[in-house]
């Protein structure tokens, strides 16, 4: 196992957030990883509520923000990066939902847990598992359909009934990024996880950090009606990390790029028919290890646009935007052609350093290449520092750096 996920590599659910109880499995204590988590989930909720705090002020989604810092028309490219990424996690995610999906159904019906399989190992699911994840996607779907704006009794139903779980059934915990994406303290959680996946070693001689795994070996009536309870609140978990960070975001992406043919409803029903169906989230999965490396790499293009925004927005602009020309093509926010190129060299500089991670993650036999490029890009930063370094100097001589006297 590897510490980004508990499932699969580099994976994200709601119960699998990358960097939570695997850590135990590398050879931490429980003090060292509930630190761990503390500290990484504070660190991650300060630009997740700076970035958070600039919609909720400006009541402006992300593909518009964007046209603020990167330009009217260059705005298009981190739109396209973030719905693509949103497609293959919406499959992913979706798929995922099978676990929580076949605990419900098998503690109605204990036969379904023993369903037959015809289907060859090659196709990369079983009928269970078909049948289980038809029923959780036509669940899902009809919620899609509500507006953004009308589902916070889900959000909250959610809170309540993982939480619940959690303290009453002892399985892990819901996704912190949920928790911690305007908060600025860090979820507590998380730490219940990690005490519960402590607590496994002890109950079943070895740690599951997967709670489907834990509530699989509740038997009988009570431990039935109790993976009944913990499967319907991690299906709830898992349909709004499904609603919140890929079709929401996914159809105000689609409705940025196509607004005379999309609107944020007919792009939901897109996305999902795209993500849930079409991309075969099952094949991506079991056949294309490369793919999800390459996937969870998109973070050195994701971080970098999201601190070019927030720099943007509080450094240069000081929190002031101007709304109504962010929906002009020709306003302020038009720059040069439609691109701020201050934002295309900021992405740059900022993404070519973790590029050897991205080519060591998609092809890691690749590694003299990578060396070589470590070598020139050492060789680039020092000569960026020494010559801004002479620069600085040569204006300090002449006075340029002093404070002037009015």
């Amino acid at each position: 196992m590897t510490i980004e996920g508990w499932v699969l590599p580099k994976q994200e659910s709601s119960w699998a957030p990358p960097g939570t109880c695997t850590i135990l499995a590398v050879g931490l204590t429980w003090r060292e990883a509930i630190f761990a988590i503390v500290f990484g989930s504070t660190v991650m909720a300060v630009p997740m509520t700076a970035n958070g705090w600039t919609g909720a002020r400006t009541r402006a989604p992300f593909p518009v923000l964007a046209r603020a810092s990167f330009g009217y028309h260059f705005a298009k490219f981190p739109v396209v990066i973030r719905l693509v990424t949103c497609l293959f996690w919406h499959a992913i995610t979706n798929f995922l939902a099978i676990g929580p999906a076949t605990q419900v159904i098998r503690s109605i019906w204990p036969s379904y847990q023993n369903l037959p399989n015809h289907i060859p190992e090659s196709v990369g699911i079983t009928p269970q598992q078909m049948a289980s994840y038809f029923v959780i996607w036509c669940v899902q779907f009809p919620i899609m359909m509500i507006p953004p704006h009308k589902m916070r009794w889900l959000f909250v139903v959610k809170v309540f009934a993982t939480t619940a779980t959690i303290l009453g059934t002892s399985t892990v915990r819901v996704n912190i990024s949920d928790f911690t994406r305007y908060m600025a303290k860090p979820s507590w959680v998380a730490i219940v996880g990690i005490v519960v996946t402590s607590a496994s070693g002890v109950l079943y001689g070895k740690l599951l950090w997967d709670p489907i795994s834990i509530i699989d070996k509740w038997e009988g009536p009570g431990g039935r009606a109790a993976a009944f309870l913990a499967g319907v609140s991690w299906c709830i978990a898992q349909i709004c990390i499904n609603i919140s960070p890929t079709v929401i975001s996914g159809a105000n992406d689609m409705a940025s790029l196509f607004p005379k043919f999309i609107k944020i409803r007919r792009g939901a029903i897109i996305l999902t028919i795209l993500g849930g169906w079409v991309m075969v989230p099952w094949k991506i999965l079991n056949s294309a290890g490369s793919l999800l490396s390459f996937m969870s790499s998109l973070g050195i293009f994701l971080a970098p646009i999201m601190g070019i925004q927030i720099a943007d927005y509080y450094i240069v602009k000081r929190g002031h935007t101007d709304i109504p020309a962010l929906y002009q093509p020709h306003g302020r926010y038009q720059y040069t052609y439609g691109i701020n190129w201050r934002a295309p060299v900021a992405l740059v500089l900022s993404a070519t350093p973790q590029l050897p991670g991205l080519i060591n993650a998609v092809n890691p036999s690749i590694s003299k290449l990578i060396i070589e490029y470590k070598l020139v890009l050492r060789v680039c930063l020092f000569t960026i520092c020494v010559t801004m370094g002479r620069k600085m100097h040569s204006m300090h001589d002449q006075g340029s750096l002093c404070p002037s006297k009015v």
